[in-house]
């Protein structure tokens, strides 16, 4: 059974597009930033494993650097803009 006041359903006239226009793009951008991060960390890892695995250790030890430093570099972008979570 349906209310006879509601006519439509969805965010309505105000919605959060039209109150934060630029909350898409900053979104958008930390997605792809995001997917970029996971991508080069899934990359260093096969290389670190491979690497460990053929008993290159110091290549290995380099990959698991980057994994690290991009590691914090995502959380420090995180930590700048805590009012958008």
């Amino acid at each position: 059974m349906t209310d006879p006041q509601v006519r439509h359903s969805g965010p309505g006239p105000a919605s959060d597009t039209q109150r934060q226009p630029g909350r898409s793009t900053r979104l958008s951008g930390r997605l792809a930033l995001a997917i970029a991060v996971v991508v080069g960390q899934l990359w260093a890892l096969a290389v670190a494993v491979d690497a460990w695995m053929q008993g290159s250790t110091r290549t290995a030890w380099w990959c698991t650097g980057f994994l690290g430093l991009s590691f914090a570099v995502v959380l420090v972008l995180w930590l700048l803009d805590p009012q958008d979570r």
